[in-house]
């Protein structure tokens, strides 16, 4: 008999179906994480990614999540002006989050603050604020967004998987345990531009997530 598995990690994404940019922001996010690149993570087609925007029959909200279908679950919320003005989905993202918050570390919401109106929810300090990014060219904003959301992913699961090596720890002593991640650049000697790519690849990984990552490049030894 085979044994059902789960999925590592799952992906929601949610926003209000009159958000009218939400299905190509969706898309975009789906079209990144179901790429080759995360076979090592999720196998096959890479991670699951589910959308919740559409009202389930007789309702004016989409179905709820069920975290036991993986073993861990983000749940991404598109939030703008649309869902601040509807009682109903904002009573259901509230609700989402205080099931995450009770589920423990394999399970967390990242708001997505579409505009000024998803303030109002006092999710300010950890939603990645799309808002800000005023005169940016829309896939440019889509790059940041993959970028901000896979990193917050990144120390979920590493948050997700310490605790199952440390379960008697409290919440907030496993950070301790989550190291910076160590990155080794090197190039060849005969390649005149080596150093500098390095260099800027350096910068690059530090820009906006400089307490994140550690590097080591030595000048004069590569």
């Amino acid at each position: 008999m085979t044994l059902a598995t789960r999925p590592f990690l799952v992906i929601y994404i949610a926003w209000h179906p009159e958000f009218a940019d939400g299905p190509a922001i969706a898309k975009a996010l789906y079209e990144h994480y179901r790429r080759e690149l995360y076979e090592n993570v999720a196998g096959g087609t890479g991670l699951s990614v589910i959308y919740r925007s559409a009202p389930e029959p007789s309702s004016h909200v989409p179905i709820g999540i069920d975290f036991a279908e993986a073993e861990t679950s983000a749940m991404v919320l598109l939030i703008d002006e649309q869902w601040m003005a509807d009682p109903p989905w904002v009573k259901w993202g509230l609700a989402l989050m205080e099931r995450t918050d009770a589920a423990g570390l394999g399970t967390r919401v990242f708001p997505v603050a579409i505009d000024s109106a998803a303030t109002k929810l006092g999710i300010t300090e950890q939603a990645v604020r799309w808002d800000k990014w005023v005169g940016v060219e829309r896939e440019e904003r889509e790059r940041k967004l993959i970028a901000d959301l896979t990193y917050q992913f990144c120390r979920m699961l590493r948050s997700y998987l310490e605790r199952l090596k440390h379960p008697a720890e409290e919440e907030g002593a496993l950070e301790q345990y989550l190291r910076k991640v160590q990155l080794f650049l090197s190039h060849s000697k005969h390649d005149t531009h080596g150093e500098r790519i390095a260099r800027l690849i350096r910068e690059r990984l530090h820009r906006g997530k400089g307490d994140s990552l550690a590097s080591f490049f030595d000048v004069h030894d590569i």
